[in-house]
């Protein structure tokens, strides 16, 4: 049996799994061969014996044929794509002798002529970009990821943080939108702001009750329901939409709730958007061209996407499940013969969905616009999500290169003791290998097209991730490995080629080099004021000169006054994740950090007679500090109590559905909220008076060598 777990272990190390892990207290832990044999098997490794370990083991070591991969220096794969960057040279695969002859075309077709040096690379690449390489037989391509500090991430920039859904305009129909979110961007550069980052915009499934913006069906596509079509097509076409539809009454009775009816505001959002694009297709509307364009220059996504949900109108009521896995067999593929008899049948149906996804599209690129026009210096700032539905349309599409069997979520730690399964799959480092990463830079393509920056969800999943067997308890899970040197690099050339601002969210138990790594590529942590203090004392300064932005709070944590106010410790009780004892234990505790954290951050400030001290003084702190970037959520501008997500709060807590109780571009102006900005806004002056001149001290590279080109999508 020894030697069974022995060659169990050794497949496991070959196929990317990680036999052992550490916890958030430094204790170590063994995973069961049970969950390494279920793992394993979902992987395409089955070894319930010794004959199958053996077949496994003789497969996942051969090179492209393993979820395991392990990058030196430059990575390569089954689509001939090297993954390297400008201080490291590129090596060919197979290697090819030293002086052998090569041809390097650039992306704007300039030939060169060359012959590769002593040790069979090529000669260094010092400007970032997608390069073709022809040497001997090989034909393949060379992605240079640029290393140094992004020229976005200059100075001592500040913003904002804000959640889509939640944000009010006038008709609205009870959902926030990218209309909104454009008017909040202007109202925030008009107080000096140079930033606003969303709660992400992905696609979501319209038929399910979740409302998280992180369980996305599609990360390559954006939310219908956050199209905002009046800025699109004209105010009284909305309105004309809305009474042909029927649904003005319902339209204004959502609007006027304090919270989101999510099942409602989709149905009526679907009837509008129906009744709109009826009206549209017979109108002689001056951006009809724009629509008949943009359908022509359709991408493989897109077209996926509309395909997808079309089926799913189609098949749900007959199947009762919006999920793909429950469909017909022939149409579980999007190669699949039936598939494409279907596309074609029903062409109209998915260019309904064409054209959601283009008023999403236009909706952005006047936000984009607005913004810049007012003076932000970023703009917004998408964020992507982690993965995606299991049941939807990304994991249809590419289920080739996807987790199958296998949910994603994290292990127990200090906030959740049973560990988390968030529900969601993603690429195997398999497929994103096997793929050349054509699915990963979809992603970031469609997040940074009218975009000046980006954040990356749970940015550890780029070295490893939490993967959980189908059934399984969150406890029963393992961490496989990501080929992090990649995907950090692409996400660098992504940043490079769209003009953008890269941030992780790097809390939590952080993988051994994955901060020195982002750093040396200018992808900037996180920092959360709540986290680095410590019982009441403030963090050094320290903490804050490093690449990072800084923050207060998260949308998935209390806000800083319901810190100070223990509102989230109520919380926990209520939903019942703390009993009567521990709630009144932690409440006391909370009380005393409470009152000497306050103290700490308004020294030689007057005192006021509440928490609303602290958190000023939270604001000024964070201002003054030498992070290159300070984006604060909207909740502790305008001083609420209440959190937007309490994780495993179940039906009790209203997640993701409030909303704000005046309209976006008035929210900044009520006076306590403009006090705070104009607070943030003085800190982060005089921090710059007192910034250093190169604050990126992991960085080996000056961004000045490596000028940004026009945004430009990946070859």
């Amino acid at each position: 049996m020894a030697e069974v777990d022995e060659s169990l272990i050794r497949l496991a190390d070959a196929a990317g799994l990680l036999p052992q892990w550490t916890d958030a207290h430094g204790a170590a832990h063994q995973v069961s061969p049970a969950t390494l044999r279920a793992v394993l098997a979902a992987l395409g490794f089955p070894a319930n014996n010794r004959a199958q370990i053996r077949d496994s083991l003789s497969r996942a070591s051969q090179p492209g044929s393993r979820s395991n991969y392990q990058p030196g220096p430059q990575s390569i794969h089954e689509t001939r794509l090297i993954v390297t960057d400008t201080a490291q040279p590129a090596q060919l695969h197979p290697p090819l002798p030293p002086g052998a002859a090569f041809q390097l075309t650039d992306e704007q077709g300039r030939v060169r002529d060359g012959q590769l040096d002593q040790h069979g690379c090529l000669p260094l690449l010092t400007v970032p970009g997608f390069y073709q390489v022809e040497a001997g037989e090989q034909r393949l391509q060379v992605a240079v990821a640029p290393v140094g500090p992004p020229q976005a991430a200059r100075g001592c920039r500040w913003g904002l943080i804000a959640q889509c859904y939640s944000l009010r305009r006038a008709d609205d129909g009870g959902l926030g939108d990218i209309g909104a979110l454009a008017d909040l961007a202007v109202s925030a550069a008009h107080h000096g702001a140079d930033a606003l980052l969303s709660s992400p915009l992905h696609a979501c499934d319209p038929d399910t009750r979740e409302c998280s913006p992180y369980s996305p069906s599609d990360r390559r596509l954006f939310n219908l329901f956050h199209a905002a079509p009046d800025r699109v097509l004209g105010h009284e076409a909305m309105r004309s939409a809305l009474q042909a539809a029927g649904c003005a009454d319902t339209w204004e009775r959502l609007q006027a709730q304090q919270l989101i009816d999510w099942p409602t505001a989709r149905q009526v959002r679907l009837a509008l958007l129906r009744q709109l694009y009826a009206g549209f297709l017979h109108s002689q509307h001056p951006r009809r061209q724009a629509f008949i364009d943009y359908c022509r220059n359709a991408s493989p996504a897109l077209r996926q996407f509309s395909c997808f949900q079309a089926l799913r109108e189609s098949l749900t009521p007959r199947t009762g499940n919006p999920d793909w896995r429950h469909w017909p067999a022939n149409l579980r593929h999007p190669g699949s013969d039936a598939v494409q008899r279907f596309q074609k049948r029903y062409a109209a149906q998915g260019d309904f969905h064409m054209f959601c996804q283009w008023l999403a599209e236009e909706s952005l690129a006047q936000l984009h616009r607005r913004s810049s026009e007012a003076g932000m210096g970023i703009g917004l700032m998408t964020d992507l999500a982690v993965g995606s539905d299991p049941g939807g349309c990304q994991a249809w599409a590419e289920q080739d290169h996807f987790l199958n069997g296998l949910t994603i979520g994290a292990p127990p730690d200090l906030l959740n003791t049973d560990g988390q399964n968030w529900g969601l799959t993603t690429f195997s480092p398999a497929g994103l290998q096997a793929d050349g990463y054509r699915g990963f830079l979809d992603m970031l393509h469609a997040c940074l097209r009218h975009a000046g920056g980006l954040r990356i969800d749970h940015v550890m999943g780029l070295a490893r991730l939490w993967v959980i067997p189908a059934g399984a308890s969150p406890r029963d899970g393992v961490y496989l490995r990501y080929p992090a040197a990649d995907l950090i690099r692409l996400l660098a050339l992504a940043a490079h080629r769209n003009q953008a601002l890269i941030v992780g969210e790097d809390l939590g138990t952080v993988p051994d080099g994955l901060r020195e790594q982002m750093a040396r590529h200018g992808i900037l942590g996180t920092r959360v004021l709540m986290f680095e203090q410590e019982r009441g004392r403030l963090p050094p300064d320290s903490c804050w000169d490093e690449p990072v932005l800084a923050t207060t709070t998260t949308h998935d944590l209390p806000t800083t006054l319901g810190w100070f106010r223990s509102r989230d410790i109520e919380w926990r009780y209520q939903a019942g994740q703390s009993s009567i004892y521990q709630a009144q234990q932690a409440s006391a505790q909370r009380q005393h950090e409470a009152t000497r954290l306050q103290r700490a951050l308004n020294a030689g400030q007057p005192t006021l007679p509440d928490q609303q001290a602290g958190l000023d003084g939270a604001l000024r702190y964070l201002g003054r500090s030498q992070a290159p970037l300070v984006l604060i959520p909207l909740e502790d501008v305008m001083g609420e109590l209440e959190q937007p997500n309490l994780p495993g709060g179940g039906a009790l807590h209203p997640n993701w559905r409030r909303r704000w109780h005046h309209n976006a571009e008035a929210l900044l102006a009520e006076p306590a909220a403009s006090q705070r900005l104009a607070t943030l806004r003085d800190a982060r002056a005089d921090a710059a008076t007192r910034r250093p001149q190169n604050p990126f001290r992991n960085s080996t590279q000056d961004p000045a060598q490596n000028p940004p080109p026009k945004k430009t999508p990946p070859p």
